[in-house]
Order: C-alpha cells, then sequence, then structure tokens
C-alpha cells in the first residue's frame, strides 16, 4: 500500500502510482502494475529468484525497494506501506511565448492588425484591405466597402478628403499599425456617406532610443517576360518594392520617419469582338486580340514627431509626400468586316475587310501632399480638449493615347497611322480642414462633448475650379452603465 505525505498530520493515498519489478542480476523489466484507487498493489505468478521494485508517480521522488526474494520457502512478500516524499524543481525561469489575435471587435468596429497580413508586405494599404472580410478591391484596384464606394477613409483617427482608392493606394502597408472598420460611426465621427469608415492607423514608436526597420519584396515569372514586336514595350510580369522605417523616441519627444518604392507590372492576353447593326439589317464586326500590360508605380516619403509638453499636454505633427503612376497598355489587332449576326458572309453584299492595330494606352499620374498638426490637453481627469488642423494637397492627371494604324495581315506587318485621338484631364484638389473637439465624462458614465469643423477645399467641377466650405458644428452623449451582482 502506498502512502503520501501531506500539509496534514495525516498521510493520503496515492492512486495510479506506477510500480515496476526488475530482475536483480539482469535490470531486466519483468512485471509491472499501477496502485488501485485505494493505493494498495498486487502483482502475482512471478517466478522464484531475487528482484527489485522501482515505485514512481509524477510529482513526486522515485523510491526503490531492493532486496526481495522470492522462493519456496518464502512465496509471498507483504511490502508494507511505502512512502513517496514530494518532489520540488526549481527552474531557471520561463519564456511564455503568445500570439495576439488578427482581430478584435467593438460594438461599432472590427479592428483588423496589419502585421498579421505578410503577404502585403512592400505594398500598399489597398493589398492589405483585399484581404480583409467586407472589403474588395477590383482589378482597377478600386476599393468597396459591403460592396459600396460611399465611404470614408480615415488616417489616424482624421478624415481626409481624397478620393479612397487613390489615397489607400499611396499608403505603404509597412508603416501601417491597424486598421478600423467602422459600420456603425458615432456622433463624434463624420462619416461622409452611408457606407461607413475605413481608418488608417500608422505605427509609432514604443521603445526608447532608435530603432530601424526595413524590408523588402520580390516576385514575378520572368520567363514570361518578352518584348512586344510591333511597339518594343517591354511586357513583363513582375513585382517588387521595398521601404524603411526610422524611429526615435526619449521620454517627451519621438522622431519618425519613412521612405518606400514598389512597382508592378501585369502581363495578359485578351479577345473578344463587338458588332454594330446596320440599317441594311447586316452587322459591322470588330473581332479583336491581343497582349495587355498593366503597370503601378509607387513611392512615397513620410516624417512626423511627437512631443509631451508634460503630463497632460501632448502635440503631433506629421507630413506626407506620395507619387503615383498607373497605367494600362492594350496591343490590339482588330479584324473587321461586314456580316450576318453569326460573322458569316451575306450574298451580294461586300464585306469590306480590313485590319487595324490599336495600341491604346490609359495613364495616370498623381502627387500627393499631406500635413496636419494636433494638440491634445487632459483639462482634469474628466474632461479633454483637442485641436487638429489638416492640409491636403493632390494633382492628377490622366491621358488616353488612341492611334489606329494599318495593318497588313497577311504579312504580318504594322502600315501607317490611320487616325489619333487624344484625351487629357486634370483634377487638382486642395484643402483644408480645422476640428475642435471637447469631451466631458460626468457620473453615471455619461459623456458629452461637442465638435467643431471648418473645411474648405478647391476641387474642378466642368473644368471651372469650384471652392468648397463647410462648417460643421455637432454635439454627442454617450451613456452607459454597469451593474454587477455580488
Amino acid at each position: 500500500m502506498l502512502k503520501i505525505p501531506t500539509r496534514l498530520p495525516k498521510f493520503s493515498v496515492l492512486p495510479f502510482a506506477s510500480v515496476a519489478v526488475h530482475d536483480t542480476e539482469s535490470s531486466a523489466l519483468t512485471d509491472g502494475t499501477i496502485t488501485q484507487d485505494n493505493g494498495n498493489f498486487e502483482i502475482e505468478n512471478l517466478d522464484y529468484g531475487d528482484y527489485y521494485l522501482v515505485v514512481s508517480f509524477l510529482g513526486f521522488q522515485t523510491d526503490t525497494l531492493s532486496g526481495i526474494v522470492l522462493s519456496s520457502e518464502n512465496p509471498e512478500i507483504p511490502l508494507g506501506t511505502v512512502y513517496l516524499q514530494s518532489q520540488a524543481l526549481e527552474l531557471e525561469g520561463v519564456e511564455v511565448v503568445g500570439l495576439a489575435s488578427t482581430t478584435s471587435r467593438k460594438i461599432d468596429r472590427q479592428t483588423y492588425r496589419a502585421d498579421h497580413f505578410g503577404t502585403a508586405r512592400g505594398g500598399t494599404a489597398t493589398d492589405i484591405l483585399a484581404n480583409l472580410p467586407s472589403l474588395s478591391v477590383n482589378h482597377d484596384g478600386e476599393v468597396t466597402l459591403r460592396g459600396s464606394t460611399d465611404f470614408a477613409v480615415y488616417l489616424n483617427g482624421k478624415p481626409t478628403q481624397m478620393e479612397a482608392s487613390v489615397l489607400l493606394g499611396q499608403i505603404p502597408a509597412n508603416t501601417i499599425a491597424s486598421i478600423d472598420v467602422i459600420t456603425l460611426p458615432t456622433a463624434r465621427m463624420e462619416a461622409q456617406g452611408s457606407g461607413g469608415i475605413v481608418n488608417i492607423t500608422t505605427t509609432q514608436s514604443v521603445r526608447k532610443g532608435w530603432s530601424v526597420q526595413a524590408d523588402a519584396m520580390a516576385g514575378g515569372v520572368p520567363w514570361a517576360n518578352k518584348v512586344h514586336k510591333y511597339s518594343d514595350q517591354n511586357l513583363n510580369y513582375d513585382r517588387w518594392g521595398g521601404g524603411l522605417n526610422l524611429h526615435y523616441r526619449n521620454n517627451k519627444i519621438s522622431f519618425y520617419g519613412n521612405l518606400n518604392y514598389s512597382t508592378r507590372n501585369l502581363k495578359s492576353f485578351r479577345s473578344g469582338d463587338a458588332r454594330l447593326l446596320q440599317p441594311d439589317d447586316s452587322y459591322y464586326h470588330m473581332i479583336a486580340e491581343g497582349e495587355r500590360l498593366e503597370w503601378q508605380e509607387n513611392y512615397g516619403v513620410s516624417a512626423g514627431m511627437d512631443y509631451h509638453l508634460d503630463t497632460t499636454t501632448f502635440i503631433s505633427a506629421s507630413y506626407f509626400y506620395g507619387h503615383r503612376n498607373k497605367g494600362r497598355t492594350a496591343h490590339y489587332v482588330y479584324h473587321n468586316y461586314y456580316g450576318d449576326i453569326d460573322q458569316h458572309e451575306l450574298e451580294g453584299r461586300e464585306q469590306f475587310t480590313h485590319h487595324i492595330y490599336n495600341p491604346n494606352t490609359d495613364d495616370r499620374n498623381g502627387n500627393f501632399h499631406t500635413g496636419s498638426v494636433d494638440f491634445s490637453k487632459n483639462i482634469d481627469q474628466n474632461s479633454k480638449l483637442q485641436a487638429s488642423l489638416l492640409y491636403e494637397h493632390s494633382g492628377l492627371n490622366w491621358s488616353l493615347q488612341n492611334p489606329a494604324y494599318a495593318f497588313d495581315a497577311v504579312n504580318d506587318q504594322v502600315g501607317m497611322l490611320a487616325r489619333q485621338f487624344y484625351q487629357t484631364d486634370d483634377t487638382p484638389l486642395e484643402g483644408a480642414r480645422l476640428s475642435l473637439n471637447y469631451q466631458k465624462n460626468w457620473a453615471m458614465a455619461i459623456l458629452l462633448g461637442w465638435v467643431f469643423n471648418r473645411s474648405y477645399s478647391v476641387s474642378p467641377v466642368h473644368s471651372i475650379l469650384t471652392p468648397y466650405k463647410s462648417t460643421q458644428i455637432h454635439g454627442f452623449l454617450n451613456m452607459s452603465s454597469t451593474t454587477a451582482l455580488i
């Protein structure tokens, strides 16, 4: 019967302890068992000989009982009570490693940690959003929230006036700490639409001293790269980029900066056809096929600082510059002719078959500047005053070149220029926004405050620069209570 010592004067029994029988001469394991619920054990049908017993249990010191001799004169040996002492282990240290959840939920939003989307490193905010539920990015880079483009983009909690897809394509992925998808904006936020808010929070230094982070990304299909035979344009299928983040922080002040660059080329082949109904019920068919190249290039630089004037007063300033170029060239060869609806030749009607080479290019360029200054003052434990000034400037231009060349399909040669279509468009934006926010916590978990917003922007409407001014003052009241049963 096995018993173990406890803190009480008495001992308690130890069930399920392991009992092993070994041959004394060879140390070979001969038999074994475990103790019963009452601590007893019994081993039968052993041959005559010399044995020793090893009694063990997790968390206790192992005990060995030797000098056990079974013979015809002594076929049964009672062992009495065996006592096991508890075993204490002293560890040098324990390292606990945990992985934070990718997402967190609140009543009005869902927050995603950007560092959990490693495939988007070296890209932009658009690459991260493409991995999030309720957000989707189409082939042209247009971002939708729950199927709608009518949503606002906030940067570090401040609203912006740029087009959502354009701004998200400029923010480097390696500078993003988290993304909030806010589907139920509170009164303190200006949703600027019915679709909700996407808030981008950028990284900030948490360690004192200097910290440097660099990353790079490259990929592609180099064996599929080629030079287009008619235009000599390089048709590549690759993607590469990188970034550098610098942070410095001490007790009162912190500085941060970022440099980033990314480029992407996508090669594809497309074919299609269109037809136009003619007055004589025939059809003018336009059958096209050819290779297509899409490209996107982004680079930018940002800098900022945070300064704690004292324990209750905080001021910060930041600046961002970005450049974006996105375009595509479609090298289509058209086969045009008259026929019936099924593209068959019409009896008694000349087909007027001819071919056209159409290398049309759609190109978009943009430069962006964003600067902000923020001030925060904790008046006391229950009230806070915040002020924010935001300035934005962007210059977007778009051009479309659509030439048509005669094409010799028999000899596979491009001929003279037949006609040329060219279109351009400029879309500048310049705006400023001043926001004042005061809030006070009252007893019984009542939060009362007011927000003042003054906005000014200049944007083109029908090729005329049109100023826009907006002043908004609104208050908010949040009430909540908590009851605990004890």
